[in-house]
């Protein structure tokens, strides 16, 4: 594709943490025990210090001070600390950019992934895989942002960053969109067929697949984090409301809009923790 220059420069690209790699790469791995998580955060000093700092924040207000990965996943269960590794470790991916673009952009993939994950066990998706899938969707956005800064600076003037027609702008400016970018960056990370599927996103509303759903499911998060920022009334929420992506997995419109809960309940403070200095 027209793209494919962008990964011959390996200087533009976020970098992988191995242990994300590890765990991104073993997804479906149902047998990773909870030692060998462990042993796998360990491995990674970063990545093991920033975990026991959010363990011990207020976010989780454990009762006992957590000084260990082992202890960190004994507590707060082998799920939740691989999210949260998954998190901190794309949250270490932006530290390129500058914070005024930092901050937007993980505010609303964390905001994705957490509708993603609220709705996914409602409509029988994977929970875990949609909140990480929701994390990756717009990872393109920041090779584009690195290697044409200018450019995506302007298209942030005339679409925003997360509008619907985004990459509609993007394609027009470039010849494709952040999403085919980041479908391009998890194949160069050897990351499962089914993560560059979905953060592509272009399934046919058609397809009743899982991987189809899950695209749609993504798709459909993504809109609730952008018209979550957007002083609409109801009426405009409607006509931006993609209903046959939610049709495709099930979503009913009772649940989503302005009927979506706080995110503050959603995400327990997760916004200003994962974003590291």
């Amino acid at each position: 594709m027209k793209f494919d220059p962008l990964f011959k420069n390996a200087n533009h690209l976020p970098v992988l943490p191995k242990v994300l790699q590890n765990l991104l790469v073993s997804f479906n791995d149902d047998t990773l025990r909870a030692d060998l998580l462990a042993r796998q955060i360990e491995q990674d000093p970063v990545i093991n210090a920033r975990l026991l700092r959010l363990a011990n924040s207020a976010c989780y207000q454990m009762p006992q001070t957590i000084s260990t990965a082992h202890q960190a996943v004994q507590q707060l269960g082998m799920v939740n600390v691989r999210s949260l590794v998954i998190s901190i470790g794309l949250a270490g991916c932006l530290s390129g950019l500058p914070p005024a673009l930092i901050q937007p952009y993980w505010r609303h993939s964390l905001h994705t992934a957490t509708a993603a994950r609220y709705w996914a066990s409602g409509v029988q998706i994977d929970a875990e895989l949609s909140y990480t899938l929701g994390l990756l969707h717009g990872i393109g956005q920041l090779v584009l942002r690195t290697v044409y800064p200018d450019a995506m600076l302007r298209l942030d003037q005339q679409t925003g960053p997360f509008a619907p027609g985004r990459r509609a702008a993007e394609r027009e400016e470039f010849g494709y969109d952040h999403a085919d970018v980041g479908a391009g960056l998890a194949c160069h990370w050897q990351l499962p067929p089914l993560f560059a599927i979905v953060i592509a996103g272009a399934m046919a509303t058609s397809d009743t697949s899982d991987a189809a759903r899950l695209t749609a499911l993504v798709q459909v998060a993504t809109w609730q984090s952008w018209v979550s920022d957007q002083l609409f009334n109801e009426d405009q929420i409607e006509t931006t409301w993609p209903a046959p992506l939610a049709l495709q997995v099930g979503l009913d419109r009772s649940v989503c809009g302005q009927h979506f809960p706080p995110w503050a309940q959603l995400c327990a403070g997760l916004e200003d923790c994962l974003i590291f200095t």
